[in-house]
């Protein structure tokens, strides 16, 4: 029937769709039919009805706002004070805000009310989720606990360097464990362990 051509070309196009959006939700098509099968406005609606549910659900996703930067906390940690205190740092600020990481930092719009709790020569611990990324010491930055050199050679403090021992660590010294900081003008460097700083904060 000319029905199905036109459906199958319609539920080609959707899958395509889905193939593109790689968080789209799964489309399971209710009702399937084989060559020379009479078939049913009822199925071919219910068909389209999943068609529709699917691509609403899908453009909800797309729509539903990003993680913005709201600012740096008021409170200051060192590099020990582990994951929750600088969460709560951060509901401090803002309720139900968290940790940045470097991506959700890169990807807000400008905010004056953000920008507001920034100081002059300010300087915040953030997450780096910028897998082959470049830091300023011009060394290739592999997720959250790791710095490589840029040819991806281990440092020799690979373990050491990007968030002080999976920010359980304030050990000070030449040669101890660094955490990736964002500056007050935004530019990503490194900091001491021992140093207290504020937190990089996003909702």
């Amino acid at each position: 029937m000319k029905y199905k051509g036109v459906f199958k070309v319609t539920i080609l196009s959707v899958i395509g769709l889905f193939l593109i959006q790689a968080q789209a939700s799964e489309l399971e098509i209710p009702n399937t039919f084989q060559d020379g099968q009479v078939t049913s406005a009822s199925e071919m609606n219910a068909n389209f009805e999943a068609i529709k549910a699917a691509v609403n659900d899908n453009n909800n996703r797309i729509d539903a706002p990003r993680s913005q930067f709201v600012g740096f906390s008021s409170t200051k940690l060192d590099g020990a004070g582990g994951m929750f205190a600088m969460q709560q740092a951060c509901h401090a600020l803002v309720t139900e805000s968290h940790m940045c990481d470097s991506s959700e930092v890169t990807g807000s719009s400008y905010s004056a009310s953000a920008m507001a709790t920034i100081e002059e020569g300010d300087s915040a611990w953030i997450r780096v989720k910028l897998a082959g990324g470049i830091s300023d010491q011009g060394q290739a930055i592999a997720e959250d606990l790791s710095i490589t050199l840029g040819n991806g050679t281990p440092s020799y403090s690979a373990q050491r360097v990007g968030s002080c021992e999976g920010w359980k660590s304030n050990a000070g010294g030449s040669y101890g464990p660094e955490g990736v900081i964002i500056t007050h003008k935004g530019g990503l460097g490194q900091s001491k362990c021992d140093q207290p700083l504020k937190v990089a904060c996003c909702r």
